[in-house]
């Protein structure tokens, strides 16, 4: 029996409502970062013991490591995680640190499994330094563990032994494994901070995906491309070591502006509080991503004769 005109139409109105309802899913408000936290910490202790469970049942085992070039790597990663002059500040209390690129140039050399050790290393000296709370440290340490060992599973996927000696003579097939680790790393790593922002600020995670992945991708994208570059240049000669070190001070230093640069063009540069434009797209996140099926409020507060204590 063929449906009328009017059942039909009640049906795509129940479909539209579901869909603008999964679009607009939210982690529960009061368990919103638990979730998150326990959620990355589980998945990123069974890709840790795959990891190394493949690795050491490999036929072509990452043992035989560049020791110089794996323990110039891992000295940069934890120097880079303990100076604050290494970070570059991405938000109120976020930053970008170079952990990943030196994760990326020890899975280069060949490294799976010490590059896992390594990053969670280099993560608990980052929250040693800026004294972290144990649920932030669990969150970035469970982060950076299922990132770089993604990377890792993808790296022992490829059956490639990269150490040193291999970069003699650069192929295709290195080149595009590169690409692919690189690649992993920028979207786990993305897609996990987007998450745990829309956690924290408690907006759709839909809306945290599209506006935290690209932001995030660029800056750790502009730092990670240069992990590459290091590893073949200094393989080719390492007289190239100083035109290199220029080239990513300069890298470092255009990211970290541009960082500044769209950090004071949200926020008061006396109070150091969200300005404007940053309310109207924190507006934009919260409204925008609801589908109609939540309720936002503003609440406005007027100070008496604040204008003379900012002017």
């Amino acid at each position: 029996m063929a449906a009328s005109p009017h059942e039909l139409e009640g049906v795509r109105v129940g479909l539209r409502q579901r869909a603008s309802r999964a679009a607009a899913w939210r982690v529960p408000d009061r368990v919103s970062l638990p979730v998150a936290v326990l959620g990355t910490f589980s998945v990123a202790v069974t890709v840790v013991v795959s990891v190394i469970r493949a690795e050491l049942n490999s036929a072509h085992s990452n043992a035989n490591w560049a020791v110089p070039a794996f323990a110039a790597l891992t000295l940069g990663l934890l120097v880079g995680e303990s100076i604050r002059r290494c970070w570059i500040r991405s938000g109120p209390n976020t930053y970008v640190t170079p952990i990943y690129l030196f994760a990326f140039g020890l899975l280069l050399v060949g490294s799976s499994t010490g590059a896992l050790w390594a990053s969670m290393l280099g993560t608990v000296a980052h929250a040693l330094v800026v004294r972290a709370e144990p649920v932030t440290t669990l969150m970035r340490l469970s982060k950076v563990a299922l990132t770089v060992g993604s990377a890792s599973a993808v790296s022992i996927w490829l059956d490639a032994t990269w150490s040193m000696d291999n970069v003699t003579g650069v192929s295709w097939r290195w080149v595009v494994g590169a690409m692919m680790i690189g690649a992993t790393l920028l979207v786990v790593d993305g897609v996990v901070t987007a998450i745990e922002e829309a956690a924290r600020s408690r907006v759709a995670l839909a809306t945290g995906l599209a506006h935290g992945v690209r932001a995030w991708v660029t800056a750790e994208g502009a730092l990670m491309s240069l992990a590459p570059i290091w590893i073949v240049g200094v393989e080719f000669s390492r007289a190239l070591a100083p035109l290199l070190a220029i080239t990513t001070v300069l890298v470092f230093q255009s990211t970290r502006q541009a960082y500044e640069r769209a950090y004071e063009a949200r926020h008061d540069a006396l109070t150091g509080l969200a300005n404007r434009r940053a309310f109207s797209e924190r507006v934009d996140m919260v409204v925008g991503g609801s589908g109609g099926s939540t309720s936002a409020m503003v609440m406005l507060i007027d100070l008496d004769r604040f204008k003379e204590v900012n002017d």
